[in-house]
């Protein structure tokens, strides 16, 4: 059920009072955490260098904002604000109606104003090329997919909702709360740091044994499959004699004299494969894990889901899956990593890992409990206030945002495509974890880290450790780089020339939309219910931020986008009086400077303040995302950066948000070293 705060005042006063008709609370909160802006920027602190990789970092010329910042340099999109290092301040869902002080009731009149160009999508419709129309009351859920509205939306306006996300995140970070986007299904994934070794499960006893590869040609297998006459070989038994390079030279389902019995795995398909792989049990039975847990069999489960990428054969492992869900299949191939007590299984040497720790694991465990709240830990301050979807007991919001007003002066660009966004990329631990406290750590991930060899000649140890996050994730604010971007016309002359449907720039996996131009002005109203002053002054807060800071909102934010200005222009207070069996309403404005916060949420306010304010003249135009030298595949930055596989290393680390250097640099494939 979902719970209410209760005023602090008469019991007449509290029935009087909600039999008033007033109550705000019909709002759960779906939590948003979208990155935001914060107030003045102050001089930042000197501070010693980050103990995060710094190597990449060390640049002479010290970013100060000046124009002779070398073109090899680049600022990552997003940085991170670290997580406090002391618990979220939580009340127990039954103790919440215990505080019985006088609470505040009323409105906040606030100004909007957009200072980038601003796309917040209507989806009620969807049309070609993934086009989005400004977000309006229109309903467009009727028009033809190809028919893109050729005129701009008569009546553009911001959703409460989208504003309500935006206020949240500040007060997250400003109140110390729980990370409220982050749960049990954001498991950490990433491609494996070193090939593994070959096993053999025996699914019947759960035991999991060494095998040894052997290689059989492409077309070998494919001919046994043919015989076979099924819609997978993976896990099929057959005989194998080999050559002194371990090669299958012969192959039969039935016994052939001299041979040896083996396991069949076929891996993920591609152009040019000429092998693939047969594992047989080694002469002396050499157990890696006599009993299989639950843990470890559904990270297996977990890999295989993520697994699902179509190709022009089919999906990836399809062959593999098919075995995998057959219960007659007793022994089933693996490749497999054991780092101490933790066993990684995967269908392939080189695969992703889903680690044992997920996020909101490390939250709880390794941050001092920031993980989202529930009903067994209570409620922070931002989930007491904005409301939260626990997993027993919900509480409702003290808060409702309505949507803007119509905007004024607005100015629409043409409809656009809109850079390419994706979901947060947790397998850049480069970017998302501390460095382990082992100075020899060469790479690392949510589990475990790696210890080269002298000269990174190969892999010396993995040791488990106590992984950390960078923090809370947000945005700079660099320069808005929208106009980059080719526009629906243009694409369709490109095409029209090109006689093509795909075009350049992965056009069949980006959106498209029309954005709302800098300088559109419009209004919004919060009405709040039941607030201490010490949650109206964070609040007020949250909205404001400072004058020269601003908030983030739509899409777009990596690019630039989605910068709007809000100031609070009315504060109202609203008192109740019972005379005479008469319930009275009045409402007074008050001073917002009234309201002060706790100087322990001053340093969280310093950080915010680090991100909020336009990047200087010099740093804005260098915000991209990481690219090498020679082209501009982000994949190929990271791959790079972290070395060869036989002996994977990180290069470069992302600065800390207080580094007054904030600057990467791009790398070349030839050396995996940085260009200076």
């Amino acid at each position: 059920m979902a719970k209410n705060y209760k005023k602090g005042a008469s019991g007449e006063d509290k029935v009087k009072k909600k039999s008033s008709g007033s109550s705000m609370f019909d709002q759960l909160v779906a939590a948003g955490m979208e990155p935001s802006k914060g107030i003045e920027k102050p001089e930042p602190k000197k501070s010693k260098p980050s103990n995060d990789c710094t190597k990449g970092n060390k640049n002479e010329s010290k970013n100060t904002g000046s124009k002779n910042v070398s073109k090899q340099k680049f600022i990552n999109p997003y940085t991170f604000v670290p997580i406090s290092d002391k618990e979220p301040q939580r009340i127990k869902f039954e103790d919440l109606d215990l505080d019985i002080s006088d609470k505040l009731d009323g409105c906040i009149e606030c100004t909007l104003e957009t200072k980038s160009s601003v796309f917040v999508p209507n989806t009620t419709r969807t049309f070609e090329y993934g086009f989005n129309e400004f977000f309006s009351y229109d309903d467009l859920s009727g028009r033809n997919k190809k028919d893109i509205p050729k005129e701009n939306p008569k009546y553009p306006r911001i959703p409460g909702s989208e504003i309500r996300g935006m206020i949240r995140n500040i007060y997250e970070q400003l109140t110390d709360s729980c990370l409220s986007v982050i749960d049990d299904k954001n498991l950490a994934v990433k491609r494996s740091a070193k090939p593994k070794e070959a096993g053999i499960w025996d699914r019947e006893n759960d035991i999991l044994y060494k095998a040894k590869r052997k290689k059989i040609s492409f077309y070998k297998l494919k001919e046994l499959g043919y015989e076979k006459g099924k819609n997978y070989i993976t896990g099929s038994e057959i005989y194998i004699t080999c050559n002194e390079d371990d090669y299958v030279i012969d192959v039969d389902f039935k016994f052939l004299k001299g041979a040896t019995k083996g396991i069949v795995i076929k891996g993920e398909k591609f152009t040019n494969k000429k092998n693939e792989s047969v594992l047989i049990f080694p002469e002396k039975e050499d157990i890696v894990k006599d009993k299989l847990t639950q843990q470890d069999k559904d990270r297996f489960q977990a890999v295989l889901d993520r697994y699902d990428k179509k190709t022009k054969d089919g999906n990836e492992y399809d062959d593999y899956k098919n075995a995998y869900y057959n219960s007659d299949i007793r022994y089933l191939p693996v490749f497999y990593e054991k780092v101490e007590d933790k066993l990684y299984l995967a269908p392939a040497m080189m695969t992703k890992e889903v680690f044992e720790n997920t996020i909101s694991e490390i939250l709880e465990h390794n941050h001092f409990k920031h993980h989202a709240c529930n009903s067994n830990t209570g409620f922070c301050p931002a989930c007491r206030l904005f409301g939260t979807i626990a997993d027993k007991k919900s509480l409702a919001s003290r808060l409702r945002f309505t949507d803007t007003e119509v905007f004024e002066n607005a100015e629409f660009d043409v409809p656009r495509l809109i850079p390419v966004l994706g979901t947060p990329k947790y397998s850049s631990t480069e970017f998302y974890l501390k460095k382990p406290k082992d100075s020899q750590a060469a790479m690392w991930n949510y589990d475990y880290y790696t210890v080269n060899k002298e000269g990174d000649k190969g892999i010396k140890k993995l040791a488990t450790y106590k992984a950390k996050l960078k923090g809370r994730k947000v945005y700079w604010q660099g320069s808005d780089k929208l106009k980059n971007e080719r526009s629906l016309d243009a694409q369709k002359l490109f095409e029209k020339d090109n006689q093509s449907k795909t075009g350049e720039n992965n056009i069949k996996i980006r959106s498209a939309g029309r954005a709302l131009m800098p300088g559109a002005k419009t209004r919004f109203k919060v009405y709040f219910e039941d607030i201490s002053e010490e949650e109206l002054a964070a609040l007020l807060y949250s909205l404001t931020l400072g004058n020269d800071c601003n908030h983030r909102i739509g899409r777009g934010k990596p690019y630039g986008m989605g910068a709007v200005k809000v100031n609070v222009e009315k504060l109202n207070l609203r008192n109740y009086s019972f005379d005479e069996g008469k319930l009275s309403i009045t409402e007074n404005e008050a001073d917002p400077e009234n309201y002060k916060m706790k100087n322990l949420w001053e340093e969280n306010k310093r950080y915010i303040e680090l991100y909020s304010v336009p990047l200087a003249e010099g740093e804005e135009e260098l915000v991209g995302y990481p690219t090498p030298a020679d082209g501009k595949e982000i994949f190929k930055w990271f791959a790079n950066n972290r070395g060869n596989v036989q002996a994977p290393k990180i290069d470069q680390c992302l600065p800390d948000i207080k580094d007054k250097d904030k600057c990467l640099l791009k790398n070349s494939k030839n050396k995996g070293k940085d260009l200076i």
